[in-house]
């Protein structure tokens, strides 16, 4: 219960008001209300020298200092008024609110200029309220960049697009290069920036005019050779031309090289890493002409004869294989050949014939020697059946007087002459006649010889 000011009432009963009565009590001794007619002297009410009572009636001359921590300056006054605003003078608003807010059209909504509705791919995407958000994803090498300061999007490739039709760079990267009559060296491209090349053999930097696609000079010029060789003639592009020239005075070997030791007057690499030279060397009035290979001790010397300028190769002529030898591709004629030329395993004709030819030419004509062996006991036999024999033997022997009879390696046929026999003694002795017949010859010798030779050349048939 609280304080009631209308308690107690005047028809109430006293056996109700002990209890009122103390909370009557209670509520103006604890909760502090006063029951005045009078504050300081001054009576509440709205005229000036009233306590100021808020009773929906104008108070005359408050004086109050601050409403709310602001001056009465803050306050308007009552009746104030402002200035209607135009679209051209400020008033209650600015004259620029003014006529944004005039293109409003009252009680209505105008069109936004909006999509509701986005379609990607066949697949609409539909607005779901009045202010929904669409989300855009970047999805593989792809990269969204936001500038929310400008409202913009910015969609870029991102890494190696390798399936993309039209990719921002190649999946390798690739040499670009000129080659021909203009050359640049090689450099790496891959899409992702332009590359220069850098052109070094070009013939000029630039054409003008008809340069670029000209057939001939505009006027003709004259090519001349002078020195040793002399010629000229005129060429303005249109065709070929050919100088006929005049060697007056060639250049001697001698100007090319010094006078003693080795010179070269031609080298060249050939076949990658084998190589040729020409040279003359020597010293002294003793100088040579060399024609050379080198690498492995292994590389050919060709002379060869070819029809046409160099068209068809029709023979060679091997100074030197791979192996030392020498080959010939047809007959060779010399006054004379010494080595083994005799014993060769593929000599087979001699001035055209074979050997079996020349054998029965000899044996047909009866001259010539067909067999011989050139020992110190050897023998000779020509086709006509003549046979020289020769021989010689050394012994020591002690006794009577003996004959000795000594063998020919071929034994005669017909008949055989003694063209000389011979003993030589070194101690007394007396030698006798020979005998002779046709397979032998007897030697008589006297007793006590200590050493002898025996010397004989028989002829026969």
């Amino acid at each position: 219960m609280a304080f009631d000011a209308r308690k107690p009432e005047d028809q109430g009963y006293l056996a109700d008001f002990p209890p009122e009565m103390r909370e009557q009590l209670r509520a103006l001794i604890h909760d502090e209300l006063v029951n005045a007619g009078l504050l300081k002297g001054l009576v509440p009410g709205n005229n000036a020298g009233n306590i100021a009572v808020n009773n929906g009636v104008l108070n005359t001359n408050l004086n109050a200092a601050l409403l709310e921590g602001r001056n009465a300056a803050a306050f308007a006054v009552e009746g104030h008024t402002h200035a209607t605003a135009t679209q051209s003078s400020n008033g209650l608003m600015s004259n620029a609110d003014k006529a944004k807010l005039d293109t409003i059209n009252a009680g209505a909504e105008v069109n936004q200029n909006a999509f509701t509705n986005v379609s990607v791919g066949g697949v609409v995407i539909q607005a779901d309220n009045k202010n929904d958000t669409l989300t855009l994803a970047a999805g593989n090498n792809i990269a969204l960049t936001p500038d929310a300061a400008n409202d913009r999007i910015t969609v870029s490739l991102s890494g190696t697009v390798e399936s993309a039709n039209v990719a921002g760079r190649l999946s390798g990267a690739r040499s670009i290069a000129l080659g021909g009559k203009i050359s640049a060296t090689g450099i790496g491209f891959d899409g992702t920036r332009d590359i220069t090349l850098n052109v070094t053999n070009v013939t000029a930097d630039y054409c003008t005019g008809n340069a670029a696609t000209a057939s001939r000079l505009s006027a003709s010029r004259l090519i001349r050779l002078t020195g040793n060789t002399t010629g000229e003639n005129y060429f303005d592009g249109s065709g070929n031309v050919i100088i006929n020239t005049t060697t007056e005075v060639a250049q001697r070997v001698e100007d090319m090289s010094s006078r003693n030791g080795f010179k070269t007057l031609v080298q060249a690499c050939m076949a990658l890493n084998d190589f040729f030279r020409i040279g003359v060397g020597g010293d002294n009035n003793n100088g040579y002409v060399e024609i050379a290979t080198a690498d492995d001790g292994i590389e050919p010397i060709y002379v060869r004869q070819y029809t046409g300028v160099f068209q068809n190769l029709i023979r060679t002529l091997t100074l030197l294989d791979g192996n030392g030898n020498t080959g010939f591709p047809g007959e060779v004629w010399a006054r004379a050949f010494h080595g083994h030329a005799d014993s060769s395993s593929n000599a087979n004709a001699l001035g055209g014939q074979s050997l079996q030819w020349v054998f029965e030419q000899i044996n047909a004509a009866k001259t010539g020697i067909v067999a011989s062996n050139l020992a110190q006991n050897g023998w000779v036999k020509f086709a006509n059946g003549l046979i020289v024999q020769w021989g010689f033997t050394q012994e020591k022997r002690d006794g009577d007087v003996e004959n000795y009879k000594i063998v020919y390696p071929i034994a005669y046929t017909r008949f055989c002459v003694p063209v000389s026999t011979c003993v030589i003694k070194n101690y007394d002795g007396i030698a006798r006649v020979p005998e002779f017949s046709w397979g032998e010859v007897t030697l008589q010798y006297a007793r006590y010889y200590r050493r002898w030779a025996r010397f004989f050349v028989v002829i026969g048939v």
